[in-house]
């Protein structure tokens, strides 16, 4: 019968009491399980080596994603964080963690908790020296000449358009 578990302690009950549990059945009652029926059951779940690491390189992106819409369409910077700290906790050297732990950078300094960004600024130096996101949380000027290199580039691909337009395909090619 159903019956809250305060008083099934009171009946010296246990969960394996039912008649139809093997712990009280004869050997030649137990019904063995075919090999079929545990590859139905196994289905889904990663075996070998190949599947596993798949699995882990999804979970990794999964994580990295959760933490990139809890801040940018949630705006929950404490929940943003506390998923690339896990992240980079349990997949170390995923691909996304290098901006991962510029997210972090970027969300500690808009809450004013400048000596973890500054941890994190370090981190990135360290592990990653060189990275578009290591030069983003280091060097003051790169992200405006990141933007001014995307605006150049901007500029002649409408130059380059215009000039197909125009049936000018000698100067749209160049």
């Amino acid at each position: 019968p159903l019956t809250d578990n305060w008083r099934r302690s009171r009946n010296n009950e246990t969960i394996f009491e039912d008649p139809g549990d093997t712990g009280n059945a004869a050997p030649e009652e137990i019904k063995m399980v075919t090999e079929d029926e545990i590859k139905k059951l196994l289905k889904g779940i990663p075996t070998t080596e190949g599947e596993l690491s798949t699995m882990k390189i999804q979970q990794s992106n999964n994580w990295f994603n959760l933490g990139r819409e809890y801040r940018d369409q949630l705006e929950n910077n404490d929940k943003s964080i506390e998923a690339f700290e896990i992240l980079n906790t349990r997949f170390p050297g995923s691909n996304g963690e290098a901006e991962s732990w510029y997210y972090q950078y970027i969300i500690h300094k808009e809450e004013g908790r400048m000596d973890k960004a500054q941890v994190i600024a370090r981190q990135l130096q360290n592990r990653y020296p060189g990275s578009k996101f290591e030069k983003l949380a280091n060097e003051p000027g790169y992200a405006a000449k990141l933007m001014a290199k995307e605006n150049s580039e901007t500029l002649e691909y409408e130059k380059a358009y215009k000039a197909f337009q125009d049936g000018d395909y000698k100067t749209a090619h160049k």
